[in-house]
């Protein structure tokens, strides 16, 4: 793995990941592709099930199934690039797979964020927490789009402004949605942690993802060395896989427990859809390909 170059006095240092880490990184890997091949599966809201009860009480253009699913497939998509990009289906034989440590931690912090929030949506056992919680979320998401419709045109904002207005007119009252640290912590234990080490996890993913400088000294082994001017050093950060290691494995579990709640909610048998996707991974393992570029020209 390797650290982005430093503004002169930093320079960037392979640091190769280690076999607990990378065995690690590999059940990470494991548990976000078991979960794709669950959400694969699952259809419609079965007859009777939680959410067909909960669409049944939604607003017709805004249903709480369709929700859970685009928030969920959310999540997968970004942890399912970040095992493409460790864990490619087809690799070459021979040629090893390097990376910067940043993408891992945005990847990461992407898919925690949305599967949380698919699991603060859908937790609650009563179907009237759940919707509220939905129209919560709904309004949230459409007060986002207003302030982009706004920048775009008054026209286009005042499109979006008139369907909150039509929304709130039809269910009442609506509470503020929790931001993303709220709902992270909030369901950290399903992910094997405490709300406080979420929240560490969280802050950090997100201190990788907007460029600041903690990041570095937080996740990264620092070695200084000549003092090329006066108080001026060479520094040399190489990262840290157990860092990388903390975050992915906290963002599959997080995923992994999310799916499960959908399928429960949607009625589908999650025992079946696990055994199902077990042996989808398993025929569908990485395979290797030999290094042909030797033979070109």
């Amino acid at each position: 793995m390797d650290d982005s170059k430093g503004s002169g006095s930093a320079n960037r240092a392979s640091n190769e990941v280690g076999a607990d880490d990378v065995q690690l990184w590999k059940e990470a890997v494991a548990r976000v592709r078991v979960s794709q091949a669950m959400a694969d599966q699952c259809g419609d809201p079965i007859s009777g099930s939680a959410l067909a009860q909960d669409d049944f009480s939604c607003p017709a253009a805004s249903k709480i199934s369709d929700a859970a699913h685009g928030t969920l497939f959310a999540a997968l998509d970004n942890l399912s690039m970040w095992c493409d990009a460790v864990s490619p289906k087809v690799y070459v034989e021979g040629v090893v797979n390097q990376s910067s440590p940043r993408p891992h931690f945005t990847l990461a912090r992407a898919g925690m964020e949305s599967a949380a929030q698919v699991g603060w949506l859908l937790e609650p056992q009563d179907s009237a927490t759940r919707v509220e919680r939905h129209l919560r979320l709904v309004v949230a998401d459409m007060s986002e789009e207003e302030k982009t419709a706004n920048k775009l045109g008054a026209a286009f904002g005042a499109q979006v402004t008139r369907r909150i207005a039509a929304l709130k007119n039809e269910v009442g009252a609506v509470k503020a949605a929790p931001n993303y640290l709220d709902v992270v912590r909030t369901a950290a234990s399903h992910a094997g942690a405490s709300p406080d080490q979420g929240e560490v996890l969280w802050r950090t993913a997100s201190a990788a993802t907007h460029g600041k400088l903690w990041f570095v000294g937080t996740t990264h082994t620092t070695t200084v060395g000549e003092e090329y001017r006066p108080g001026r050093f060479r520094v040399v950060h190489k990262a840290n896989p157990d860092s990388v290691t903390a975050v992915v494995t906290f963002a599959s579990k997080m995923v992994f427990w999310a799916t499960a709640l959908y399928a429960e909610r949607l009625g589908f048998d999650v025992q079946d859809l696990h055994s199902v996707a077990l042996g989808r991974v398993a025929r569908d393992r990485p395979r290797s390909v030999p290094d042909t570029s030797s033979e070109v020209g």
